[in-house]
Protein backbone atom coordinates (compact mmCIF):
# COMPACT_ATOMS: atom_id res chain seq x y z
CA UNK A 1 0.00 0.00 0.00
CA UNK A 2 1.50 3.33 -0.78
CA UNK A 3 1.66 6.05 1.59
CA UNK A 4 -0.60 8.14 -0.02
CA UNK A 5 -2.99 5.36 0.29
CA UNK A 6 -2.04 4.84 3.82
CA UNK A 7 -2.35 8.43 4.75
CA UNK A 8 -6.04 8.54 3.29
CA UNK A 9 -6.96 5.38 5.03
CA UNK A 10 -5.91 7.11 8.07
CA UNK A 11 -7.19 10.46 8.30
CA UNK A 12 -10.61 9.16 9.78
CA UNK A 13 -9.53 7.81 12.27
CA UNK A 14 -7.00 10.60 13.10
CA UNK A 15 -10.17 12.98 13.46
CA UNK A 16 -12.48 10.63 14.85
CA UNK A 17 -9.64 10.68 17.81
CA UNK A 18 -9.38 14.71 17.52
CA UNK A 19 -13.08 14.36 17.79
CA UNK A 20 -13.14 12.03 20.81
CA UNK A 21 -10.17 13.54 23.00
CA UNK A 22 -11.50 17.71 22.80
CA UNK A 23 -14.97 15.90 23.81
CA UNK A 24 -13.92 14.33 26.57
CA UNK A 25 -12.04 17.37 27.84
CA UNK A 26 -15.08 19.29 27.74
CA UNK A 27 -16.66 16.95 29.55
CA UNK A 28 -14.26 16.93 32.31
CA UNK A 29 -14.32 20.33 32.61
CA UNK A 30 -10.39 21.15 31.21
CA UNK A 31 -11.12 22.38 28.05
CA UNK A 32 -10.30 25.79 28.77
CA UNK A 33 -6.77 26.72 27.82
CA UNK A 34 -5.79 23.37 27.62
CA UNK A 35 -8.20 22.91 24.80
CA UNK A 36 -7.54 25.81 23.06
CA UNK A 37 -3.68 25.08 23.01
CA UNK A 38 -4.11 21.39 22.17
CA UNK A 39 -6.93 21.50 19.51
CA UNK A 40 -4.61 23.97 16.93
CA UNK A 41 -1.83 21.76 17.71
CA UNK A 42 -3.68 18.48 17.09
CA UNK A 43 -4.96 20.14 13.73
CA UNK A 44 -1.84 20.77 12.35
CA UNK A 45 -0.44 17.67 13.55
CA UNK A 46 -2.85 15.96 11.37
CA UNK A 47 -2.44 18.10 8.58
CA UNK A 48 1.62 17.79 8.84
CA UNK A 49 1.21 14.18 8.92
CA UNK A 50 -0.99 14.34 5.32
CA UNK A 51 1.21 16.54 3.93
CA UNK A 52 4.15 14.73 2.45
CA UNK A 53 1.37 11.97 1.16
CA UNK A 54 -0.77 14.96 -0.34
CA UNK A 55 2.58 16.51 -1.85
CA UNK A 56 3.68 13.61 -3.50
CA UNK A 57 0.09 12.50 -5.05
CA UNK A 58 0.22 16.19 -6.27
CA UNK A 59 3.59 15.94 -7.96
CA UNK A 60 2.71 12.40 -9.81
CA UNK A 61 -0.50 14.13 -10.56
CA UNK A 62 1.94 16.99 -12.32
CA UNK A 63 3.62 15.03 -13.86
CA UNK A 64 1.71 12.23 -15.37
CA UNK A 65 -1.45 13.24 -15.62
CA UNK A 66 -4.71 11.65 -14.80
CA UNK A 67 -7.44 10.56 -17.39
CA UNK A 68 -7.35 11.84 -21.04
CA UNK A 69 -4.69 13.90 -19.59
CA UNK A 70 -2.28 11.24 -18.66
CA UNK A 71 0.91 10.81 -20.03
CA UNK A 72 -0.26 7.82 -22.09
CA UNK A 73 -2.83 9.68 -23.81
CA UNK A 74 -0.81 12.84 -24.54
CA UNK A 75 1.78 10.48 -26.08
CA UNK A 76 -0.25 7.95 -27.81
CA UNK A 77 1.05 6.94 -31.15
CA UNK A 78 -2.42 5.82 -32.51
CA UNK A 79 -3.44 9.50 -31.90
CA UNK A 80 -0.54 10.75 -33.61
CA UNK A 81 -1.31 8.61 -36.13
CA UNK A 82 -4.48 10.05 -36.75
CA UNK A 83 -3.81 13.13 -37.12
CA UNK A 84 -2.36 12.49 -40.60
CA UNK A 85 -5.64 10.98 -41.96
CA UNK A 86 -7.86 13.07 -44.46
CA UNK A 87 -10.64 14.40 -41.72
CA UNK A 88 -13.32 13.27 -44.12
CA UNK A 89 -12.77 9.62 -43.33
CA UNK A 90 -15.08 8.23 -41.47
CA UNK A 91 -13.81 6.30 -37.90
CA UNK A 92 -15.70 3.88 -35.75
CA UNK A 93 -13.94 3.53 -32.41
CA UNK A 94 -14.24 1.43 -28.88
CA UNK A 95 -13.50 5.15 -27.72
CA UNK A 96 -14.94 8.11 -29.41
CA UNK A 97 -14.71 9.84 -26.94
CA UNK A 98 -10.97 9.61 -26.76
CA UNK A 99 -10.57 10.61 -30.99
CA UNK A 100 -12.88 14.01 -30.31
CA UNK A 101 -11.44 15.16 -27.22
CA UNK A 102 -7.51 14.98 -28.72
CA UNK A 103 -8.55 15.92 -32.28
CA UNK A 104 -11.49 17.03 -32.31
CA UNK A 105 -13.51 14.56 -35.16
CA UNK A 106 -16.53 12.58 -34.33
CA UNK A 107 -16.05 8.90 -34.32
CA UNK A 108 -19.21 6.71 -33.91
CA UNK A 109 -18.84 4.17 -31.34
CA UNK A 110 -19.06 0.32 -32.11
CA UNK A 111 -22.15 -1.96 -31.36
CA UNK A 112 -21.89 -3.23 -28.06
CA UNK A 113 -22.18 -6.64 -27.32
CA UNK A 114 -24.04 -6.06 -23.52
CA UNK A 115 -25.94 -3.46 -22.15
CA UNK A 116 -23.44 -2.20 -19.28
CA UNK A 117 -26.70 -0.99 -17.25
CA UNK A 118 -28.15 -4.05 -17.30
CA UNK A 119 -25.58 -6.83 -18.18
CA UNK A 120 -28.34 -8.28 -20.80
CA UNK A 121 -27.20 -9.17 -24.10
CA UNK A 122 -27.55 -6.68 -27.38
CA UNK A 123 -30.42 -8.77 -29.77
CA UNK A 124 -29.35 -5.99 -32.40
CA UNK A 125 -25.47 -6.72 -31.97
CA UNK A 126 -25.18 -8.70 -35.08
CA UNK A 127 -27.60 -6.30 -36.90
CA UNK A 128 -25.35 -3.12 -35.70
CA UNK A 129 -22.33 -5.27 -36.65
CA UNK A 130 -23.48 -5.02 -40.25
CA UNK A 131 -24.61 -1.81 -40.62
CA UNK A 132 -21.04 -0.69 -39.04
CA UNK A 133 -19.39 -2.81 -42.05
CA UNK A 134 -21.47 -1.36 -44.74
CA UNK A 135 -21.66 2.10 -43.51
CA UNK A 136 -17.08 1.53 -43.45
CA UNK A 137 -17.18 0.21 -46.97
CA UNK A 138 -19.97 2.77 -48.38
CA UNK A 139 -17.53 5.64 -46.44
CA UNK A 140 -14.50 4.30 -47.07
CA UNK A 141 -14.32 4.23 -43.09
CA UNK A 142 -11.96 2.73 -40.86
CA UNK A 143 -12.14 1.34 -37.18
CA UNK A 144 -9.91 3.05 -34.58
CA UNK A 145 -9.39 0.52 -31.68
CA UNK A 146 -7.53 1.27 -29.01
CA UNK A 147 -6.19 -1.37 -26.18
CA UNK A 148 -5.88 0.79 -23.50
CA UNK A 149 -9.15 0.94 -23.37
CA UNK A 150 -10.31 -1.40 -20.53
CA UNK A 151 -13.44 -0.39 -19.28
CA UNK A 152 -15.46 -0.87 -21.38
CA UNK A 153 -15.87 -4.62 -20.94
CA UNK A 154 -19.59 -4.75 -22.94
CA UNK A 155 -17.65 -4.02 -26.34
CA UNK A 156 -16.16 -6.74 -28.59
CA UNK A 157 -12.14 -6.93 -28.77
CA UNK A 158 -10.67 -6.17 -31.80
CA UNK A 159 -9.59 -9.43 -33.06
CA UNK A 160 -13.63 -10.20 -32.88
CA UNK A 161 -14.46 -7.24 -34.73
CA UNK A 162 -11.67 -8.35 -37.41
CA UNK A 163 -13.31 -11.63 -37.76
CA UNK A 164 -16.73 -10.67 -37.66
CA UNK A 165 -16.45 -8.14 -40.15
CA UNK A 166 -13.06 -9.29 -42.28
CA UNK A 167 -11.42 -6.59 -41.96
CA UNK A 168 -8.05 -5.50 -42.86
CA UNK A 169 -5.51 -4.58 -40.29
CA UNK A 170 -3.91 -1.34 -41.66
CA UNK A 171 -1.81 -0.03 -38.82
CA UNK A 172 -0.59 -1.48 -35.47
CA UNK A 173 0.81 0.70 -32.73
CA UNK A 174 1.87 0.12 -29.10
CA UNK A 175 -1.46 1.55 -27.98
CA UNK A 176 -4.47 0.10 -30.45
CA UNK A 177 -5.15 -0.68 -34.10
CA UNK A 178 -6.07 0.53 -37.19
CA UNK A 179 -8.41 -1.41 -39.69
CA UNK A 180 -10.09 -0.68 -43.11
CA UNK A 181 -13.09 -2.69 -43.93
CA UNK A 182 -12.61 -5.37 -46.62
CA UNK A 183 -15.27 -5.11 -50.17
CA UNK A 184 -18.23 -6.63 -49.67
CA UNK A 185 -18.93 -10.12 -51.75
CA UNK A 186 -22.23 -11.12 -52.97
CA UNK A 187 -21.99 -14.18 -50.27
CA UNK A 188 -21.59 -10.99 -46.94
CA UNK A 189 -24.12 -8.90 -48.86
Amino acid sequence: MSRVAINIAHSPTLLLLAVSWSTHLTRRGRAGRTFGVMLPAAAVLILGLQLPGTLHWLTHLHREGVGYSSRGWRESELIRRLTFLDSSIAMFSNAPDVIYTFLGRPAQMIPRKVYPDSNLPNPDYKAQLRAMKLNMEVQRGLLVYFSRVHWRWYLPSAPELEEALGLRLLLKTRDGFIYQGGAMTDAQS
